[in-house]
């Protein structure tokens, strides 16, 4: 029932969604698909943090417009240390997970758990965002039944200032 959660959060922020946002928050497909589509340029990344414990491989990213440069999304991801090929990867490329899980042919599903918003002034100034206010989902990624990767992804509830 994510409509309610999306009434939910329309409620609370005394606001209503674009249909975009509602799609961005409740799809259990790609979001850089979307984005490539909605904004008709490849969407890139660009890391800002990658770290890697005994368990567990940590990873921020902006997604971003390679023509426009514009920020669409900033993600976290952990990735349990398993043994895939697609984990060189992830250490070492700047690519959007699910170009690469797709590259790798990994069979997949999106299992959304958290849709909601939060206020940040940082985010507000990364995103040039005429607001502080953000909109998350956080979701898990399933392998065969074991989850593969754990996302939050983040956008601005308002657009860009110019």
């Amino acid at each position: 029932m994510l409509y309610r959660i999306i009434d939910k959060v329309e409620e609370e922020l005394k606001v209503k969604l674009s249909g975009v946002q509602k799609i961005l928050l409740t799809t259990d497909g790609s979001i850089t698909r979307i984005l490539e589509v909605l904004n008709g340029e490849e969407i890139v990344i660009k890391t800002l943090k990658r770290e890697l414990s005994k368990d567990t491989i940590y990873r921020e990213v902006l997604l971003l417009g390679k023509e426009s440069g514009k920020i669409y999304v900033f993600a976290k991801s952990w990735i349990p240390l398993l043994k895939f090929d697609f984990m060189m990867d992830i250490l070492t490329k700047d690519e959007p997970i699910g170009k690469i899980l797709e590259r790798n042919n990994l069979e997949v599903r999106r299992e959304i758990r958290e849709i909601g918003w939060f206020k940040d002034e940082e985010l507000k100034k990364l995103f040039k965002a005429k607001g502080n206010l953000f909109l998350f989902r956080r979701y898990h990624i399933i392998h065969k039944g074991e989850v593969l990767i754990k996302i939050e992804e983040v956008f601005p509830l308002f657009k860009r200032s110019t």
